[in-house]
């Protein structure tokens, strides 16, 4: 009966035993639940509440019994109670992190978190544990960062009463991940050994944890991590397999190793890492931490990269080579306020693109940081310094070095993420050469003030070129300002002194963008000037040195380069020229054209340009009102379309003719319109001569390195329209022919009736050789006058006669004169002409 009686009341007496054991250990008096069932092999507790953090639907006991002397009834054992299993079913954990983002369970102390630290452990619990507890359906309910997470969670536990050691193995999945968590508890020593560890765990998950005031900073992609540690409040050892960073620039992290040590909330860490990014190799890097939790979270980094000898990679159709890179860096401060330090030398290296490249050596890049990202903080920026020696850059457009380029600045980002900026790029003593656009440029000094946005602020930057050159030929100096004009665009001004030309200056504006690719426009402006033979010495063929040249001349163009294209264009203009050539007895005024070029890097023209000549004397000839119409084609070929030109009262015309012309041979044909014949044998050196009358026809004349000649020139006068001759030195006719020759006296009746002739028709037909003028004229008409001469029967023909006799009226005469004129001065001429072509 009295065991019977114990047995119905045991619930009653065991339940204020169980409350006053479980508020000594765990320091809690509010502790509520119900038992359920109590039996010899088992007893069920549901409905637990402890404090107001905790909450447990069903507690279920194993135990057995063992023979135990009850002291307040003497005489009677009874068997005690042996705890060999405990299920925790439905646990509910509410928590929260507090400022210093500590765990803190609602309305309950954690056992063994007192500041008490000498205080020993309570080994009493040990006969209360059971051998094994399991937790099942168990989950935490974090308050964190304005949101509640979940976290389920499973637990495993055996106790060794021997050891007096308790092994925990717990699964936990948060958001939805798998976590493996293993402990060995020492009840004298506390926890002595604990591991982490995650598979595939997706880092996305952490973005909203770990970074509420740097938003733009993103982590992504499934990780593999443990952490281990035999006294885990003093030292960690960590391996991270990879983290990937999505903003704000991609790249991986990737074998992650650390050993952290703490002492009293400090932790010192270091240990080694790669990153992975497509902008470097991988590359192995050096690391130290430290992280005060008690000083607002302050901490302090250091990196530096493993030595490396040289390193390539490719990036797209980048390749970048580098020589011993130096990379350190260090940072300092809180969670919401740090400054830092970038330091990164290279020995030597190189980016390819194709046919583009750039190289350099000895190069220095600095950064210090500042971040602040506290209510009033401005968010992150940064003064920056770039150095670099042996600069060299290479494209199929292009070719130069510098000795040394520059650039500083300071760059932002808000607490939004956007960036702004702004730098100095600046070079010295550096050369250009473009084997395209036949330039080359040495000592060129720049220094371009950059901002990004561009805040409208003016600030100029400046651009000195004291020698350029083009195609070898044209030299001059170039200064000016660059100012920014957009996010990615700039305009260049200034102007240029020609060296080739003493006094002639350019002023020219140009704007350069960046947008997707290169494009400028350009335009420029050269003022009148008036220009000698000294001026224009170095420009013209040297055989021309005693020439005596004056030409008024100005000129505007411009010039476009996009989608990889040049385009250029310019007017010329050149006003009252004048050239005179003593050794050629050559004279030319009134020059005047303008010149429109399409493109000044072949150069070419468009068609039909045209120039004008007053007046041109050449030896005896006379020409006046010459028109020529050109265009130029090339460098090495230009097209005269056609040549117009009065002369001997007339007008001359030719067809088209290109120079130059293969083994240096050209033919013209000058088609003659109503030429004066008096005026016509004058200028050709033939008689001085007075009359009327005029020649239509065409002389072709041959030009034949050195040798000009013409091939059967042939004039005759209009039909039914004739003319008058008075030639006064007629008597060249005659000259060198012998008087008691045949011809004699047909040729001193020529000359005779050349005197003062009328004429009703007339053809002159000319010829060259070697050095020598052909020319034959026929006349078909009669003499004004009776001629000097009477016909004799006994002769068979006429004799001169005296004054005493009245002399012959002809009515009627065929005149056939040949002359062999010397052509030595035409051939000078040629010779000369020659030596300029050449």
């Amino acid at each position: 009966m009295v065991l019977f009686f114990v047995f119905l009341n045991l619930p009653h007496i065991v339940e204020p035993k169980i409350k006053e054991k479980l508020q000594q250990v765990l320091n809690s008096k509010d502790i509520e639940f119900d038992i359920q069932k109590i039996g010899f092999s088992n007893t069920v507790i549901s409905k637990i509440r402890i404090g107001k953090g905790i909450f447990i639907d069903l507690l279920n006991i194993d135990y057995g019994f063992y023979d135990y002397d009850i002291k307040y009834l003497p005489g009677i054992n009874l068997p005690s109670i042996h705890l060999s299993e405990m299920t925790v079913s439905g646990l509910n954990v509410h928590a929260s992190l507090d400022d210093n983002n500590q765990f803190e369970i609602h309305g309950f102390t954690i056992p063994g978190t007192s500041k008490d630290q000498t205080r020993q452990p309570d080994t009493s619990l040990l006969s209360f544990l059971p051998k094994k507890i399991v937790l099942q359906n168990a989950k935490i309910i974090l308050h964190a960062f304005d949101d509640e997470f979940l976290i389920p969670f499973d637990v495993l536990s055996n106790l060794s009463a021997t050891d007096e050691k308790i092994f925990v193995r717990a699964l936990l999945y948060p958001f939805g991940e798998k976590l493996n968590i293993r402990i060995t508890y020492d009840l004298h020593k506390g926890v002595e050994f604990l591991k982490l560890e995650g598979n595939s765990f997706d880092l996305e998950h952490m973005n909203t944890l770990l970074f509420q005031k740097t938003k733009g900073v993103q982590l992504k992609g499934p990780v593999d991590f443990k952490l281990v540690s035999s006294s885990p409040k003093k030292k960690w050892d960590m391996h991270i397999s990879q983290v990937v960073v999505g903003q704000p620039v991609e790249m991986s992290v990737t074998d992650v190793a650390a050993t952290c040590l703490i002492d009293n909330k400090k932790i010192s860490a270091g240990g080694t890492f790669n990153i992975d990014w497509p902008m470097l190799p991988l590359t192995r890097m050096q690391y130290s931490v430290t992280l005060d939790l008690k000083k607002d979270h302050k901490f302090d980094v250091t990196l530096e990269n493993s030595k490396i000898q040289h390193c390539e990679f490719a990036h797209g159709s980048t390749l970048v080579d580098i020589k011993q890179p130096e990379f350190k860096a260090g940072f300092s401060g809180t969670q919401s306020k740090g400054k830092g330090k970038i330091s990164l030398d290279l020995k030597q290296g190189r980016i390819q693109n194709q046919k583009q490249e750039l190289a350099f050596a000895d190069t220095k890049l600095s950064l210090d940081i500042d971040v602040d990202l506290t209510g009033k903080g401005k968010g992150l920026s940064s003064k920056w310094m770039l150095a670099a020696n042996k600069v060299k850059i290479k494209s199929d457009l292009v070719q130069s070095a510098f000795p040394l380029a520059e650039g500083s600045g300071v760059f932002f980002f808000d607490r939004n993420n956007i960036p702004s900026g702004n730098m100095i790029l600046k070079a010295s003593k550096g050369n250009l050469r473009s084997s395209k656009f036949k330039i080359k440029a040495s000592g060129i000094d720049f220094k371009i003030p950059i901002h990004y946005p561009n805040t409208g602020k003016r600030s100029y930057g400046t651009y000195f070129i004291p020698a350029v050159s083009y195609n070898n030929q044209y030299n001059f100096s170039t200064r000016g300002r660059i100012i920014q004009t957009d996010s990615k665009e700039f305009r260049v001004s200034g102007g240029l002194d020609f060296k080739t030309v003493k006094d002639v200056t350019a002023q020219f504006n140009s704007i350069v963008g960046f947008e997707k690719e290169l494009w400028a426009s350009l335009d420029f402006k050269i003022n009148p000037v008036k220009l000698t033979y000294e001026d224009i010495k170095k420009m013209i063929p040297q055989k021309l040195d005693s020439a005596d040249i004056e030409v008024t001349a100005w000129a505007n163009g411009k010039a476009d380069y996009s989608n990889r294209q040049l385009n250029t264009s310019m007017q010329v203009k050149i006003n009252d020229g004048k050239i005179h050539m003593p050794d050629m007895k050559f004279t030319a005024t009134g020059i005047n054209t303008t010149v429109d070029f399409n493109d000044l890097l072949v150069p070419e023209t468009v068609p039909g340009q045209m120039l004008t000549i007053d007046s041109i004397e050449a030896n005896k000839i006379r020409i006046s009102d010459a028109k020529i119409r050109f265009s130029l084609e090339d460098a090495s070929s230009l097209l005269i379309e056609n040549i117009r030109f009065k002369w001997c009262n007339g007008l001359v015309s030719s067809e088209s003719i290109r120079f130059p012309q293969k083994n240096n041979a050209y033919f013209l044909t000058l088609y003659c319109d109503r030429l004066e014949l008096t005026q016509l044998l004058k200028q050709m050196g033939l008689f001085n001569s007075q009359g009327t009358g005029t020649l239509n026809g065409r002389i072709p004349v041959i030009y034949s390195d050195g040798n000009i000649a013409f091939d059967n020139g042939f004039l005759f006068s209009t039909p039914g329209s004739g003319g008058k001759v008075m030639i006064e030195n007629a008597g060249r006719i005659t000259a060198g022919i012998p008087m008691d020759s045949p011809q004699f006296v047909q040729l001193d009746i020529a000359q005779e009736a050349l005197k003062d002739f009328d004429y009703k028709w007339a053809k002159l037909i000319f010829n060259s050789f070697e050095d020598m003028l052909y020319v034959n004229m026929e006349l078909d008409g009669k003499p004004s006058k009776l001629l000097p001469f009477e016909y004799r029967k006994e002769l068979g023909g006429f004799i001169r006669v005296d004054a005493s006799s009245p002399g012959s009226s002809f009515q009627g005469i065929k005149l056939d004169v040949n002359l062999n004129l010397p052509f030595n001065e035409v051939m000078k001429f040629g010779n000369k002409l020659k030596s300029i072509l050449n």
